[in-house]
């Protein structure tokens, strides 16, 4: 009988289920279909996870964190890269020989040590630290440090580009940034694409979506933007675009920006009193993923002017929802969007509004996104993405039944 394939993963983005997000949503899907397919994980952590996103049949492998030390603001100081630097380059060698794995897989853009022999897998769902201006949004930070941290981000993807066999991206548009910043990946690229979560789905029923807009003091009618609240998310120029909308279209329902608060939680609001509409924009912080799908259910649309995305989750997740969705038309999103999306220009605060604009007051319109929208999102599965990870790792090991599955895995 087969010893089962004993998998260590890089699972710092599942320590907390209230930080729970994007990269976090997708490893965190990954690892349930692994588990229940009979991998044997190790996960590995800089912190004691809280036990909501883990399971008791996983070994966990906590390296570096001093007893009564978490500091839930640490993510948030530039001795982030630093950490993460001792702990990927000094603390996981050691350890990952201790381990004796078959496989460690990276699925959150680094974590892959220079030192040490292993076979390695990565992840890279961007390189947006080096391909826009928005990433370092800290306006506080020096120029100096800055460019510091840019440093930093390259010469930690060229070692997870270097040291790994397979490369796992998002989408083609990641594929091909990697490819143009790291040259030595052509041949060991595979693009896998994620679903959305299961639990978005069109909520019905009318007194959940009355409760769960009551938690968040929020108004029946609104548009709706999901996400971070950086720079490259594009809020001042969403917040641009809608002073615009109302100016044309008095009778717009509100402004709804879900994201955690940082730094520029204040300046967005700031703007928004500067354009007069800040009675009708509401910022309500961070949304956990079981209020989400109402939310979704009950907004107009969900209003998306990213300048980059590796992927694009909110969009899938809107779609699946029965949400219509206006976003812009750069980097992943119109593979995440295809046919099923009213693309407009994130650097054209009228054309935000003008599209925003037509998806309410074209009912016809309306209705072809909601339609189109829920086909689209049933062509992703976050099943499919994590079968065709584990359908990676059989490949690296060099098992038989490692054949490419159907579906989006492409090797390149």
């Amino acid at each position: 009988m087969t010893a089962p394939m004993r998998v260590g993963i890089d699972a710092r983005t599942l320590e907390r289920e209230d930080n729970l997000r994007g990269v976090g949503v997708i490893v965190w899907h990954m690892i349930r279909h692994l588990r229940a397919a009979g991998v044997h994980l190790v996960l590995f952590f800089n912190h004691p996870p809280d036990g909501r996103l883990t399971s008791s049949a996983d070994r966990q492998v906590v390296l570096g964190s001093l007893p009564g030390k978490q500091d839930r603001a640490e993510a948030t100081t530039l001795l982030r890269p630093i950490r993460d630097l001792i702990w990927e380059q000094f603390l996981l060698p050691g350890a990952l020989r201790r381990e004796r794995l078959d496989l460690y897989h990276a699925p959150a853009n680094r974590g892959i040590p220079l030192i040490g022999q292993g076979r390695f897998v990565a992840t890279i769902h961007d390189v947006i630290p080096l391909v826009t201006p928005y990433f370092f949004d800290r306006r506080t930070n020096p120029p100096i440090i800055t460019g510091a941290l840019r440093v930093v981000a390259w010469v930690a993807l060229a070692v997870v580009t270097w040291k790994s066999l397979r490369i796992i991206t998002d989408s083609e548009s990641s594929r091909r940034d990697i490819a143009r910043l790291f040259p030595w990946v052509r041949g060991k690229m595979t693009v896998i694409y994620a679903g959305a979560d299961p639990r978005y789905q069109r909520v019905e029923d009318a007194s959940v979506v009355r409760r769960v807009l009551a938690r968040y003091a929020l108004p029946a009618r609104f548009l709706i933007f999901v996400g971070g609240l950086g720079q490259r998310k594009n809020i001042a120029g969403l917040l641009r675009a809608y002073a615009h909308l109302v100016r044309a279209l008095p009778t717009a329902p509100a402004l709804v920006v879900v994201g955690r608060h940082n730094t520029l939680y204040n300046p967005l609001q700031q703007m928004a009193r500067s354009l007069r509409v800040a009675d009708r924009v509401h910022f309500p912080g961070f949304v956990p993923t079981e209020d989400m799908p109402a939310l979704l259910s009950a907004a107009d649309l969900l209003v998306y002017p990213s300048f980059y995305e590796g992927f694009g989750l909110p969009v899938l997740e809107a779609m699946a929802c029965g949400c219509p969705v206006v976003c812009s038309h750069a980097s992943a999103l119109p593979e995440v969007g295809g046919d099923a999306v009213h693309y407009c220009d994130p650097t054209s605060q009228e054309d935000i509004a003008d599209k925003i604009r037509q998806v309410l007051v074209d009912g016809a319109l309306r209705a072809q996104l909601v339609e189109k929208g829920l086909r689209r999102a049933g062509e992703f599965s976050m099943d499919r993405m994590a079968a065709e990870v584990l359908g990676v790792y059989r490949e690296v090991l060099g098992s038989a039944d490692g054949v490419a599955s159907a579906g989006s895995r492409r090797p390149i």
